[in-house]
Order: structure tokens, then sequence, then C-alpha cells
């Protein structure tokens, strides 16, 4: 038996456009395939606010386990996350800056609230960590300078390679261009670290 009628949409279709189901005698489903798919996305559709909803609650009540759960997933799967997020950034670098952008300027006070923060810590670090003078001139050759890590010319941004936050000095022998990407996911992490976690 090569064929098999379709109890959705009855047509007489191959059996390889049917899933396979040992429970039944010829050993695929009832449904092809293209019936099946419509049915689990209209079904998907109409109960996806439901599921959404029962989601939240779930993990409001279990947040502990919840993070205990994807701690460990993601210790389990490491290699394969770092690889596939880097995979994911590169197939859509251009539609992730484009949603980027729309959040930066639909959050602009938002934004605005956390940088004056953040620069008054940093201030505050900075004084007490060391600074040595860095001239308009060193930076001006630093902007012209393409990101150390990825090569990128656009967006280059001043970044700590040891973090204030981690004890680095505000000096031209700790100072290094990134671009605006590399910079942001680099965060306060070591350069070493920034590349191992990030890209692997």
């Amino acid at each position: 038996m090569t064929e098999k009628t379709c109890k959705k949409c009855g047509k007489k279709k191959e059996l390889s456009l049917f899933y396979k189901d040992k429970n039944l005698k010829d050993g695929h489903m009832n449904f092809c395939k293209d019936c099946q798919l419509a049915y689990q996305k209209k079904n998907y559709q109409e109960n996806r606010l439901e599921k959404i909803e029962y989601q939240k609650k779930y993990a409001q009540e279990n947040a502990e386990q919840v993070r205990e759960y994807r701690r460990k997933w993601y210790k389990e799967n490491r290699e394969q996350q770092i690889e596939y997020k880097k995979k994911y950034y590169q197939e859509n670098r251009e539609h992730l800056r484009e949603c980027h952008q729309r959040w930066k300027e639909a959050n602009r006070e938002l934004l605005r609230a956390i940088d004056s923060n953040k620069r008054d810590r940093r201030r505050a670090k900075i004084k007490s960590n060391g600074t040595f003078k860095v001239t308009s001139k060193d930076l001006a050759k630093m902007y012209g300078k393409p990101c150390v890590y990825c090569g990128e010319r656009d967006n280059i941004q001043i970044d700590h390679v040891i973090p204030i936050a981690k004890g680095g000095v505000h000096g031209i022998g700790n100072l290094q261009p990134l671009c605006k990407v590399c910079n942001s996911k680099k965060s306060d992490k070591y350069m070493m670290q920034f590349k191992m976690e990030c890209y692997g």
C-alpha cells in the first residue's frame, strides 16, 4: 500500500505525505500533512492567548523552579545555544537592528533615565579606580579604527578592555574600539569571557 485517502480533505495521496503513527494499521495518520498542519495552526491561533496567560501564571507561581530548570537546561545545551544565537544574529542582523531602533524610539524617556543613572555610577567608579589623560586626538584615532573583534567600521564606540566595574582604569592603554553591537554584548565582561560566551 503506497497511497492513502486523507479523512479531512478526501484526497488520495502518497504515504510519504502523511505523518507516521505506529498505533494505526498502516503506520500513518489519517490526516495528510497539509491538513494536520492547517489544524495545528488553527488550534494554536484559537488558544494562543489562553496558553500565554497560563504560561505567565505558571512562571509566577513557580518562579524558582522555572529559573532552576532554565539554568540547568542552558548549562546542558550551552554550546548549541551559543551557536544558534550566533547564526540567528548573522542571518537576521538588519531585522534585529530595525527592531532595536524602533524600541529605542518608543522608549526614549526610559533610556535617558537609565543612561543618566549609569553615568553617575560610572563617574564614581572611575574616580576610585584611577584615571589617566586621554586626549581628543587619541579618541579620534580610536574612532577611526575598526571593531577589534568583528572588524565592523560603522557605529564605533570606546570600550574598556578591563571593565571599570572589574577595577579597570580609564586610560588609553585600557581602551579599545568596538562596534555598537559588540560593545553592547560585551557589557562589563572581560574580552576573553565575551568571546567565549557570545561568539563561541
